[in-house]
C-alpha cells in the first residue's frame, strides 16, 4: 500500500490527520478542486460558499 503524501488543510492550513480528513473531489468548493480538508473547515467553507450565495444554514 502506498502511503499517502502528508496533507494540509487549505482552509486553516495545518497538518491533517487522515481519520479527520475530507477529500472533496468532484464538488467545486470555493477556489478548491480535489483537496483534503478538515471536517470542521470543510463545514466552514460550504457555510461561506452558501452565505454568498444567500443560503441560510
Amino acid at each position: 500500500m502506498r502511503k499517502l503524501p502528508r496533507a494540509t488543510c487549505p482552509q486553516c492550513k495545518t497538518r491533517i490527520n487522515r481519520h479527520d480528513a475530507v477529500r472533496v473531489e468532484s464538488v467545486p468548493v470555493g477556489p478548491y478542486v480535489k483537496k483534503d480538508f478538515h471536517l470542521s473547515c470543510y463545514n466552514e467553507v460550504l457555510r461561506q460558499n452558501a452565505a454568498r450565495r444567500g443560503v441560510q444554514f
